[in-house]
């Protein structure tokens, strides 16, 4: 081989290496989107948990009496809680499925 043929030769590894690299950066930022979805689904679900329970040192101070929680707070927590676990079932399965498609293609 002269010097042109092993530069072009070069320059085809380095292209080929760039677009592995440009690939598996796309894959994790795809990943990285899925894993800040799910992240903000579980921290508004635990807020809105907060939100809608008291806490008990607060009311033990307040009320000696045991109150029973409302109906609609109640029925509010399930239907919330419903919402954001199908969206995370959802961007979970999405994921997983992201996955299967990705080692298929590898294993081709």
């Amino acid at each position: 081989m002269n010097r042109n043929e092993k530069k072009i030769a070069l320059n085809k590894q380095i292209n080929d290496f760039t677009e592995d690299l440009k690939s598996k950066a796309g894959g994790f930022k795809n990943l990285g989107k899925d894993a800040l979805v799910i992240g903000g689904i579980i921290v508004a679900g635990y807020s809105l948990m907060k939100l809608f329970t008291e806490d008990e040192d607060e009311t033990q101070e307040i009320s000696t009496e045991a109150e029973s929680p409302s109906i609609f707070s109640s029925a509010l927590k399930g239907a919330a809680s419903s919402i954001l676990l199908a969206v995370a079932k959802s961007k979970l399965t999405d994921y997983l499925e992201g996955l299967n498609e990705e080692e298929s293609e590898q294993d081709s």
